[in-house]
C-alpha cells in the first residue's frame, strides 16, 4: 500500500476536530509571547532547527524550566541582527510531550513535532501548526492520524511544504512477527499526510512503502527478538518529492524510499539500500538530489526522469583528526550547497562539514565550529553542536542543545552566512533567561 486516503467518516472527523482547534487557538497570548523568561538549565534549546529565508524556528522538546512540555521559538532577521519574535507552546501541554523535538518552518507557517502527547492514546503523538497572521504567532491547528494507538509516536520527524504537511509515525505497528516464545511488532511506520485549502488543513491520507517484508531472526539470537523497520524516523519534502527513511538502528542498513505526487496522489518511485551502517539515519532533498546519511559517509543520488541513481558518496574529513562524523549525523541540502552535522567532533564540541557541488561532484569546502563551543570535560557533556541543522540561502542554522553559557545543558542555536571562500558566524540565538530578562542574538 502506498497512498491511503481516508474514509468519509475519518475526513469528516478531523476536519471537524481541526475546525475546532482553529477556532479557540486564535488570540491565545500564550502562543504569541516574544517574551516570557526561562531557566538557565537543561532547556536544550537548539534539539530542532529550521531555517527559511529570514526566519528561523529553534525546538527545546524541555521547556522552559528542562522538565514542561516543551518550546519552540521564532527568530527574524532584521538589518542589526537576529531578534526572537514568538516563543511558542501548546495549548494544554504537559511534562514529557516532547513538543519542539522536530521542527519544519515555511512562508509564515510552522510545523512541531511533539511525539510523546497523549491526545489520542499514551504517547500516540501529534503535530501542531502555527501561522502568522497581522497580531503575530498563532496555533491554528493539532494533527493526529485517525488511527492513533498506543506510542505510535506521531511527530517523531516533520516536513513542510507551501501547502503540504508531512508527519511521520515509526511506532505504527504494520506486521506481527513470531518466535516460539512470544510475537512482538516488526516493520513499523507510517507517514501521515495533511494539505491546506480555505477552510484549513486537512487530513489526505497515510503513506507505507510498496512491500514490507518479513524480516529474518539474527542467527543465534535465543528468545524473543524486536524488529523494527522506523519508517518514517526522518521525512524531507521538496514540492511534490517525498523522502522517507526506515532507519532501525546503529548496526544494521536502513533502507530510503522516495515517493512522488501526482494529481494529489503519491507513488513510491524509488527504493535506495546500500550495505552501510546506518543508512538512513537522516536525510535531505533537494529538486533533483537525495542525500542520505549512514556511518562515516554520505551517499548523494541524482534524480535521472524519476530513475534515481548513486551519483557520488563524501566522507567529511578533517586533517589529522577525525571528523566526528562516524555514526552519521544530519544533513541539509540547498541548491548546491550541503551541511552535515558531525556533533561527535573533538569529544562531542560538534563540527559541520560544508560541501558544495560542482558538475556532479561535491567538494568539502569548509569545517564550521561554534565560536564558544566546548568539549567532554570531566562530569561536563560537550556541546554536540551540529546535532541539529538547517540551510536557506547562504543562512546555515546549527544546533548545539548541550551549550553551557546561560547555564547547564540551556542550549545555543549559531548562524553562518558565507562570505566570499568563508563561512563567518554572524549570530547566537538563545531565548531569554531568569538572568538576562531578554533575548540574546549576538
Amino acid at each position: 500500500m502506498i497512498f491511503t486516503p481516508p474514509a468519509k467518516g475519518h475526513a469528516y472527523r478531523i476536519v471537524a476536530v481541526l475546525c475546532i482547534l482553529m477556532a479557540t487557538a486564535a488570540g491565545s497570548a500564550a502562543l504569541n509571547s516574544a517574551r516570557g523568561a526561562d531557566s538557565s538549565s537543561d532547556l536544550h534549546f537548539g534539539e530542532a532547527v529550521a531555517v527559511s529565508a529570514d526566519n528561523a524556528l529553534v525546538g527545546s522538546a524541555y521547556g522552559a524550566d528542562g522538565k514542561s512540555a516543551g518550546l519552540a521559538y521564532v527568530f527574524e532577521r532584521a538589518p542589526d541582527g537576529w531578534r526572537q519574535i514568538a516563543r511558542l507552546s501548546a495549548m494544554d501541554g504537559k511534562r514529557g510531550d516532547k513538543f519542539g523535538s522536530a521542527a519544519a518552518i515555511a512562508e509564515g507557517t510552522a510545523l512541531i513535532g511533539a511525539w510523546g502527547t497523549d491526545g489520542v492514546a499514551p504517547v500516540s503523538g501529534s503535530a501542531f501548526v502555527f501561522e502568522r497572521g497581522p497580531n503575530g504567532w498563532h496555533q491554528v491547528a493539532v494533527l493526529t492520524n485517525p488511527d492513533a494507538r498506543e506510542r505510535h509516536l506521531l511527530g517523531y520527524s516533520v516536513a513542510l511544504g507551501a501547502r503540504t504537511a508531512v508527519v511521520g509515525a515509526p511506532g505504527v505497528n504494520t506486521k506481527l512477527w513470531s518466535d516460539r516464545t512470544k510475537t512482538v511488532p516488526a516493520w513499523s511506520g507510517v507517514v501521515y499526510i495533511w494539505s491546506k485549502d480555505e477552510s484549513g488543513w486537512q487530513y489526505q491520507g497515510r503513506i507505507t512503502p510498496d512491500s514490507l517484508d518479513s524480516p529474518e531472526k539474527p542467527a543465534g539470537q535465543s528468545g524473543p527478538y524486536h524488529l523494527f523497520e522506523n519508517f518514517g524516523r526522518t521525512v524531507a519534502l521538496h514540492d511534490d518529492l517525498l523522502v522517507v527513511s526506515a532507519h532501525n538502528g546503529t548496526i544494521a542498513p536502513g533502507k530510503v524510499y522516495v515517493f512522488r505526487r501526482r494529481n494529489d496522489t503519491w507513488k513510491q518511485e524509488a527504493e535506495l539500500q546500500q550495505q552501510q551502517e546506518s543508512f538512513g539515519i537522516a536525510i535531505a532533498v533537494s529538486a533533483r538530489t537525495i542525500a542520505v546519511a549512514s556511518s562515516g559517509l554520505v551517499f548523494l543520488y541524482a534524480d535521472a526522469s524519476g530513475s534515481w541513481n548513486l551519483q557520488n558518496t563524501v566522507e567529511p574529513r578533517v586533517a589529522g583528526e577525525p571528523s566526528g562524523f562516524q555514526y552519521g549525523g544530519p544533513v541539509a541540502i540547498d541548491g548546491n550547497l550541503m551541511v552535515v552535522g558531525a556533533a561527535r567532533y573533538r569529544k562531542r564540541k560538534g563540527a559541520v562539514h560544508i560541501f558544495e557541488r560542482a558538475g556532479s561532484s561535491w567538494n568539502q569546502v569548509a569545517t564550521i565550529t561554534g565560536e564558544d563551543t566546548r568539549s567532554d570535560s570531566g562530569n561536563r557533556a560537550g556541546d554536540l553542536f551540529g546535532g541539529s541543522v538547517s540551510i536557506s540561502g547562504g543562512t546555515v542554522l546549527v544546533g548545539a542543545s548541550f551549550h553551557d553559557s546561560e547555564g547547564p545543558n540551556f542550549g545555543a542555536a549559531y548562524v553562518f552566512r558565507r562570505e566570499g571562500s568563508q563561512w563567518i558566524q554572524t549570530s547566537k540565538l538563545v531565548p531569554p533567561t531568569e538572568r538576562h530578562g531578554a533575548t540574546k542574538a549576538q
